[in-house]
């Protein structure tokens, strides 16, 4: 993979995240993350496959790779970041300073998120990782997927064993038994996300990962007590069905009302300011 010359040279911008921020010289718009993999092999050579396959994506719904460096036994990835953050850090933000984050916000989110989820499933990709930390909100009125754990086909035949840490509390029933995944394993991701931004804690919890996976499995959510919106809890609770046929697909969300209405909105805002971006870049 080769690293375009505008991104080569780079002046360092802040440490961040187990990583450093930098600036192209070329335009201080573009802000690039080195991140670290680490000297493991086996985890390196996945990350390494990974950052290449979304490399070949060029979606304009994921972060992008700009190129992979290896020096001294590991690899760094430069890759494109919003300094807006992850939408992890927007809930972390919210429950800080106890400021709840509105259902009109909420549905804002999940209209970006419906978009660029629908853009992958319509080509047949899933994430199959989603989280809070591997979403963020971009000004161009959708949602910007990173830490991908698979790129592959929604129609082939995928079994996986289940996660631990932190991403198991988003992870789908299926994926616990073991049984095949879809595009509709993210789509309980999805329920589980908007379930934290509103309630500001997950669905379902535990001290333990057997106990967590089985809540998954067999237990009902957590009850809404911040969200009083009963489409907004209609939806979550679609989303957080057992049975995947049961969960609507990202097209589907993008017909609700409300979705659609935030899309549109959004869209517009977006032509707004990117018109007002080449007015100034005009007079510069």
């Amino acid at each position: 993979m080769n690293i375009p010359p505008r991104i080569a040279i780079l002046e360092e911008y802040v440490k961040k995240e187990g990583g450093k921020l930098f600036s192209s010289l070329e335009s201080k718009n573009c802000i690039v993350f080195c991140k670290e993999t680490g000297r493991e092999f086996v985890r390196k050579a996945k990350i390494i496959a990974l950052a290449e396959a979304m490399y070949r994506l060029k979606s304009p719904y994921a972060l992008e790779i700009f190129g992979i460096q290896e020096k001294n036994e590991k690899a760094y990835l430069l890759m494109e970041r919003i300094l807006q953050g992850s939408l992890e850090q927007l809930i972390k933000s919210g429950k800080n300073q106890y400021n709840y984050i509105s259902e009109e916000k909420i549905w804002d989110i999940a209209a970006q998120i419906s978009i660029t989820l629908n853009h992958f499933h319509m080509n047949s990709i899933y994430h199959k990782g989603l989280r809070p930390c591997s979403i963020y909100l971009s000004s161009a009125g959708f949602a910007k997927l990173d830490e991908f754990v698979v790129l592959q086909k929604a129609n082939s035949m995928d079994v996986s064993s289940p996660y631990s840490g932190s991403i198991a509390a988003y992870q789908c029933p299926e994926l616990i038994n073991g049984q095949r995944c879809t595009n509709k394993a993210d789509m309980f991701s999805f329920g589980a996300i908007l379930f934290e931004i509103g309630e500001q804690h997950l669905p379902f919890e535990s001290t333990t990962i057997e106990d967590l996976n089985e809540k998954i499995l067999t237990a009902k959510h957590r009850p809404f007590e911040r969200i009083t919106s009963p489409r907004l809890q209609k939806l979550i609770t679609q989303l957080l069905h057992k049975l995947p046929k049961k969960r609507p697909s990202a097209s589907d969300l993008l017909q609700w009302p409300e979705i659609k209405s935030s899309a549109e909105r959004m869209k517009q805002q977006a032509a707004k300011k990117f018109e007002e971006d080449s007015e100034i870049e005009e007079q510069i």
